[in-house]
């Protein structure tokens, strides 16, 4: 493995939502002319359909991310659009430990017109990455206990870093 890459994406939250809603629409507004009479040419809703979907496409396909290469020993956060990503190199500081622990917090979400408005705590877990100091130079957060795991002991293996559970 020559590198790790993060990606922090969620396809049924905040704009990602909004991707796949452009993309529905998208699709409605080609099939409606098809299903609907109405007054519109075929070529409008062909051409308003295309770009609702290019639209969404693009913004679901957008993300942020975190890639460290160990070879080099350089990291960078990253924003990926279409698949391109931009972001500028940096040197990794010395990783010493990687802490992998649980977290708990309440989210409220405020009502969007876009996103649902439910409330709640969310457990996940978070992986830390140390050098001397005591606040984490990096920090990934996962949903799943398994894959932040795996990818502490990923981390620490291949930075040469002291593995760290901590559990509540």
């Amino acid at each position: 493995m020559k590198y790790y890459n993060f990606r922090s994406r969620s396809l049924f939250s905040g704009p990602h939502l909004l991707g796949v809603l452009f993309i529905a629409a998208g699709i409605v507004a080609i099939a409606g002319n098809a299903i609907f009479e109405g007054d519109s040419s075929l070529e409008k809703s062909i051409y308003i359909g295309v770009a609702a979907i290019l639209l969404g496409i693009t913004i679901v396909s957008s993300y942020n991310g975190t890639k460290i290469e160990f070879t080099e020993n350089r990291v960078r956060d990253y924003i990926s659009i279409l698949g391109y990503q931009f972001g500028e190199w940096k040197d990794l500081p010395n990783v010493k430990r990687i802490a992998v622990m649980p977290v708990k917090h309440r989210t409220t979400h405020t009502p969007n017109g876009i996103s649902p408005t439910w409330s709640g705590t969310v457990h996940a877990y978070k992986v830390f990455l140390y050098s001397d100091n005591p606040t984490p130079v990096y920090s990934f957060l996962f949903s799943d206990r398994e894959n932040a795991l795996k990818t502490g002991k990923i981390l620490s293996e291949k930075l040469s870093a002291v593995y760290e559970l901590r559990e509540p």
